[in-house]
């Protein structure tokens, strides 16, 4: 698909169910020069710089291949560009294993806080919140996590890596706290459903 090359919004997002709710929405509230809906992030091509996006994404229909192009689009754009809908989980994977660092809003947040977040995207005069940097997880931590996401165990890990197990249990509680998730077994079982849509094509050479 063609675009001029002006300032427009796009919509990306297979739930035509979302997307149609947030044409309504910007519609509605907000005036804007151009509004296009897309299935797939890579349907936008990388050399238009001009459009911003909203990007509507859960463990379904998002890959590594998504987040390679949401990290060159930020590093050329910058993050003001760009805002995720996403539950909080995926936002916590994003932001503290991927430092996928831009806009984001939950899918369960309110109306009014989906218009503020959609009015700071167009109006680009917001930044991320600063304490984000301090919630990124190191390498370390994040091959731990994809390695608990994988279902080995503490013990597992300790004997892989050659490191002290209570040092490998402090390292999973700092992360798991990191991610603002409490160290429960419940908590991994979340998150390894989110990470096997984002492992599947090549994560382990990310590191």
């Amino acid at each position: 698909m063609t675009q001029r090359k002006t300032k427009g919004l796009a919509i990306v997002g297979g739930c035509h169910y979302t997307a149609n709710g947030l044409n309504s929405l910007l519609e509605s509230c907000f005036f804007h020069s151009q509004l296009i809906t897309y299935e797939r992030l890579d349907d936008i091509h990388e050399s238009n710089n001009a459009v911003q996006i909203i990007a509507v994404i859960n463990e379904c229909n998002i890959n590594y291949s998504d987040i390679q192009w949401i990290e060159r689009r930020l590093a050329k754009v910058g993050k003001a560009n760009m805002l995720i809908v996403c539950h909080d989980v995926l936002q916590k994977i994003l932001s503290c294993v991927f430092k996928i660092d831009c806009l984001y809003v939950s899918h369960n947040a309110p109306l009014c806080d989906v218009k503020e977040a959609i009015v700071r995207l167009l109006l680009e005069r917001e930044r991320v919140p600063h304490q984000r940097m301090n919630t990124r997880l190191t390498g370390i931590e994040s091959r731990i996590l994809m390695m608990l996401a994988e279902g080995l165990s503490v013990k597992e890990i300790s004997e892989i890596r050659h490191r002290n197990i209570k040092t490998i249990s402090s390292l999973k509680a700092r992360l798991m706290r990191k991610m603002g998730m409490p160290n429960t077994l419940k908590a991994l079982s979340i998150i390894s459903i989110y990470m096997k849509s984002l492992t599947s094509s090549g994560l382990k050479s990310h590191h």
